[in-house]
């Protein structure tokens, strides 16, 4: 009976308290769902004036550009075991490899999709054929993710600066021909990098330009070759790489 009638007290109490507290003013209803003020009377205060960018940031955009970027794949010498026609082997010292690529890509939100092509030299040692070097071309696809994270949005000029930390993933194939008549048949390059958190430039929502100066990444190689005497040589090597390499997008939005 008691703790019926502390509870009815309390309930009375807090009614009492509800319609006695006093009341504060409501805040303006948005803009866009306020009632036309009647000729002659200011309009309704607005928290800030929307731009393009406030409902559409690079992140939800679609769009496509091109891009530049510098790869050190492999950045230590690396021996490995290369089979001549499948009858002997030799052992190689595979040199630092690294390609400057050049493509261009659409994107979808936060993931692009691209295509690239570049210029390296292969170069390798071993006892039984000398210093080897072999120009090749490596072109295939580019691709991954990147997440503009908003640093400072300047509204008067409609210019945003973004955090832009991404993974990027590649498929390329490889081939070439050198002078000494040595010439890597369809070989394959592929792997993934993480960026140290590029920096991006929006301006006016529909152009943006992001640039990386540091990537962490792994890939792997396989080498397919024909010497001279027309042998094939193969093998198979993969390393971690980390350091400056820098990369530039640019792309439209829409």
């Amino acid at each position: 009976m008691n703790r019926h009638l502390a509870i009815s007290a309390l309930s009375a109490a807090l009614l009492a308290g509800c319609v006695t507290a006093p009341k504060l003013p409501a805040l303006p209803p948005p803009a866009e769902d306020a009632t036309p003020p009647a000729a002659g009377q200011p309009a309704p205060a607005r928290w800030y004036e929307p731009l393009v960018t406030d409902d559409a940031t690079p992140r939800g955009r679609k769009g496509g550009g091109v891009l530049w970027a510098r790869y050190p794949w492999l950045e230590e010498t690396k021996e490995i075991k290369m089979d001549v026609d499948y009858t002997s082997t030799i052992t190689a010292k595979v040199q630092p490899l690294a390609a400057t690529l050049k493509g261009a890509y659409v994107n979808q939100q936060v993931g692009f999709y691209g295509v690239a092509v570049g210029r390296t030299t292969l170069k390798f040692d071993s006892a039984t054929t000398g210093r080897v070097e072999v120009p090749i071309t490596v072109w295939g696809l580019h691709e991954g993710v990147r997440v503009p994270i908003a640093l400072l949005d300047l509204k008067k000029q409609d210019i945003q600066l973004f955090l832009v930390p991404g993974i990027t993933m590649q498929v390329l194939v490889m081939n070439g021909e050198g002078k000494s008549g040595w010439k890597s048949d369809i070989g394959l390059i592929a792997g993934g990098s993480l960026n140290g958190a590029g920096l991006g430039l929006s301006i006016g929502g529909s152009f943006m330009v992001e640039l990386d100066l540091w990537k962490v990444g792994w890939t792997y190689f396989m080498i397919n070759l024909t010497n001279p005497a027309d042998q094939m040589v193969s093998g198979s090597l993969s390393g971690w790489s980390a350091g400056f390499a820098p990369a530039i997008f640019a792309r439209g939005m829409f």
